[in-house]
């Protein structure tokens, strides 16, 4: 199981976009289609606006929009908590 977790459905551009640049930053993932429990309490658990795509990195959710995602968490550098102090501009240390 990968420490990244993309929630949604499989049709949409902006859950794809958050899954092209995982693919392309070469960051394992795995992906958990919401289609048949969207407005479910599970998805509003998730997303209390009923949106997707949703973000999970070892247990920290991250609710913003695609581009967001993309352009401010996927960017930097990639790493696990073990490795985080070293690595300057970690997802874990440093952009929430």
């Amino acid at each position: 199981m990968a420490d990244v977790t993309v929630y949604g459905f499989p049709i949409s551009t902006f859950v794809n976009i958050v899954r092209l640049v995982l693919t392309h930053k070469e960051v394992a993932f795995d992906f958990h289609d919401l289609e048949p429990e969207m407005g479910s309490p599970t998805h509003l658990s998730l997303h209390p606006f009923n949106r997707v795509p949703i973000l999970d990195h070892a247990g920290f959710t991250r609710r913003r929009q695609s581009r967001s995602m993309s352009t401010r968490f996927l960017t930097v550098p990639h790493c696990n908590r073990t490795t985080c102090a070293s690595a300057p501009g970690c997802i874990n240390g440093s952009v929430r």
